[in-house]
């Protein structure tokens, strides 16, 4: 672990003796916590996606509650992070702090502003920070909005349960220059589709039937794929020898494809459907031996 502070910081917790029950003030202190690390995250990955990070704690101080905390990079990807900068774990560490503290600034400073407005001058100030303080510009920043707006949401949300939470720079722990968490910020991503779905009227050549199964048939559409067919009808009369097939036949359809999304938008599977069977066209080559009669 590193022993500079360049990367440690100070919460200060205040609640009323007597009025406060431990195990609340506790959990309240942890959520706050939890919700710093999920910014570091946020941070991090905006970065590499192969950094990780991990916050210590370093101490507890008498008085009122003062945590003392140091970011800690357990990992580091060894391409482009280590190429372009000769200590990655010192400089990310302090890009870490700076970007708390500017967002924590940025809370203050536009508590006024409407929603939209508040957001987008948080996150603008934070990437900007995050920039400057990169040392070097082909370092990568490519932000999550939403992470790191709702790692904020979740630090302003658990401060509000604490009678008052300052940020604190450990080379300046002075409490006339801690800066107070303001606690009425909220956040909410906006929930974006884990699937999408489409729809659409499909020729298909039959590839590989499933005959007496429910297995997924083999087709050939823009590629090879598999389907699961969803008339229960067209079932029945492929199992009682109703509807024959030659290689090479074509099935019309109605072809369900859904998408599934990773938390990126970026597709990770697809799956296809076939809804309804409409009918089944001959291949052009009739003396293609039929499958079954």
């Amino acid at each position: 672990m590193p022993s500079t502070d360049q990367n440690t910081y100070v919460l200060k917790f205040d609640y009323k003796p007597g009025e406060t029950e431990p195990i609340s003030l506790l959990e309240n202190i942890a959520a706050v916590l939890q919700g710093f690390e999920n910014f570091n995250k946020a941070i991090c990955k905006g970065i590499d996606n192969d950094i990780e990070v991990a916050s210590y704690l370093v101490d507890i101080e008498a008085g009122s509650v003062r945590v003392k905390v140091r970011d800690f990079l357990s990992k580091i990807p060894d391409n482009l992070i280590v190429d372009l900068v000769a200590d990655p774990k010192r400089v990310i560490g302090q890009i870490l702090v700076v970007a708390k503290h500017k967002a924590i600034q940025k809370l203050g400073e536009t508590k006024e502003l409407p929603q939209i407005e508040k957001e987008n001058a948080i996150y603008a100030a934070v990437v900007a920070e995050v920039r400057e303080a990169r040392l070097n510009p082909l370092l990568p920043c490519d932000i999550d909005r939403d992470k790191l707006l709702e790692s904020v949401g979740e630090i302003t949300k658990a401060s509000k349960k604490i009678d008052k939470v300052s940020f604190i720079n450990v080379t300046s722990e002075d409490v006339e220059e801690a800066e107070i968490i303001d606690d009425t910020f909220t956040y909410e991503a906006p929930q974006l589709p884990q699937k999408l779905v489409q729809t659409a009227n499909a020729e298909l050549i039959i590839k590989k039937p499933d005959l007496l199964g429910t297995s997924k048939w083999g087709f050939v559409f823009t590629n090879n794929i598999d389907a699961a067919i969803e008339d229960n009808p067209f079932l029945e009369k492929v199992k009682n020898t109703q509807i024959g097939f030659y290689c090479n036949d074509k099935m019309t359809c109605r072809l369900r494809i859904e998408v599934s999304l990773n938390e990126r938008q970026e597709p990770i599977e697809t799956k296809y459907f076939v809804e309804k069977v409409f009918s089944i066209v001959p291949s052009k080559n009739p003396e293609t031996p039929q499958l079954f009669e």
